[in-house]
C-alpha cells in the first residue's frame, strides 16, 4: 500500500485529511465552520500534528500556541475564551480549537500592533490610538497625564515612522499581511520541523 511508505505521523495526517475532507463527498461540518470562523480557529490530531487553520488563526497565531501540548493531553487544560471539539476517526482523533468569538477588531488590533515592535508600554497606547480612542479617553484608561499621553504617541510615531493614526494603521496591517502567504500553513509547519530536526 501507498501509505506504508510514509512515517506514522504524516499517515495519521492523511488518515485525518481523509476524514475531514474526503476526495468523494462534504467536508465534515465542524471543519467547514471553523475555516469559515471569523475568529482563530485551527485542527490538529491528538499528536500535535497541524491539519488546518483559517484565516484570523494564521494572522494570530504565526507559531503554534504554547499551551497546546497541555490541551492536547488534557482537554480540560484549553485556556479560557477556546473552545475544543474532538472528532474521533478511525485511526485517531482531530481535535479542533475554536476561539470563542469576540469583537473581531480586538484580536485583530491586537496582533497588527505587536507587530509594530514598539515597547510593551506603547502597545497599548497605539491600541487605544488605531481604537479611535481619544487623548482623553486614554488618559482616563491608563491613569497618566496629558503631556505623557502626547509623549507616548509621539514615540509611537517615531518608532513607526508614522505621522498620524491612519499611517500607523496602514503601517500595522501591512506588517500583518507581509507575514501571510497564500500557500498552506502545512507546508510551513513541515518546513520548520524538517529545520529542527
Amino acid at each position: 500500500m501507498l501509505l506504508d511508505a510514509f512515517s506514522g505521523s504524516l499517515r495519521a495526517v492523511v488518515y485525518a485529511w481523509e476524514a475531514l475532507a474526503p476526495a468523494f463527498g462534504a467536508r465534515h461540518p465542524i471543519m467547514q465552520m471553523a475555516l469559515a470562523w471569523p475568529s482563530p480557529a485551527f485542527a490538529t490530531t491528538l499528536d500535535a500534528e497541524f491539519l488546518f487553520a483559517n484565516h484570523a488563526a494564521r494572522i494570530a497565531l504565526p507559531d503554534r500556541p504554547g499551551w497546546l501540548a497541555e490541551a492536547l493531553r488534557e482537554p480540560a487544560a484549553v485556556p479560557a475564551g477556546w473552545s475544543i471539539s474532538l472528532i474521533p476517526f478511525k485511526h485517531g482523533t482531530i481535535a479542533v480549537f475554536i476561539r470563542r468569538q469576540t469583537r473581531l477588531e480586538d484580536w485583530f488590533i491586537q496582533a497588527a500592533v505587536e507587530r509594530l515592535g514598539l515597547s510593551n508600554y506603547l502597545v497599548d497606547v497605539a491600541v487605544m490610538a488605531i481604537k479611535g480612542c481619544t487623548y482623553e479617553e486614554m488618559c482616563g484608561v491608563t491613569g497618566k497625564s496629558m503631556a505623557t499621553i502626547n509623549t507616548y504617541m509621539a514615540r509611537v510615531r517615531k518608532q513607526t515612522g508614522t505621522a498620524h493614526r491612519g499611517e500607523m494603521i496602514y503601517e500595522a496591517i501591512s506588517r500583518i499581511f507581509a507575514e501571510c502567504d497564500l500557500w498552506p500553513v502545512i507546508r510551513r509547519a513541515l518546513v520548520r520541523r524538517r529545520a529542527s530536526d
